[in-house]
């Protein structure tokens, strides 16, 4: 089954990359659930990270994967499913989050996959500081 996201994209792809498709799926992406591999912590230390997202590096770039399903995000681990934790969280928060040189990969494996470049990520940072900033007035 398709979701929100998915027909965004394929809409901004089927129109190369119009500015008012490519806002909506960017607007979508921070408001969606996404599913994001992780390796959980079990330190005791109150103040330390509980998890860390799983990344892929190649050809030095970092690539880290998240999900807007479960099922898809299922369909990707395969077997390893049960081997692998992850966290849900907000797009906005992924985001607002993400280093400045790592590539988010959406749905990998699936046909509406798509890069993030950093570049991308950067906008949407901008974009989740200027709602951010329109919340306090």
């Amino acid at each position: 089954m398709k979701t929100e996201l998915d027909i965004l994209i394929e809409t901004a792809f089927i129109s190369e990359g119009a500015t008012g498709d490519v806002n909506k799926v960017y607007l979508a992406l921070l408001k969606t659930d996404l599913i994001v591999p992780v390796e959980l912590h079990s330190d005791t230390d109150e103040n330390a990270e509980p998890y860390t997202p799983l990344f892929s590096i190649e050809d030095d770039f970092i690539f880290m994967a998240a999900f807007d399903t479960l099922e898809k995000y299922q369909s990707w681990a395969g077997e390893a499913f049960s081997d692998i934790d992850y966290v849900s969280m907000r797009g906005r928060d992924l985001i607002a989050n993400i280093g400045d040189t790592v590539f988010l990969a959406l749905n990998p494996g699936h046909p509406t996959y798509k890069e993030f470049s950093p570049e991308e990520i950067q906008r949407l940072k901008t974009i989740v500081q200027k709602i951010d900033k329109l919340k306090r007035k």
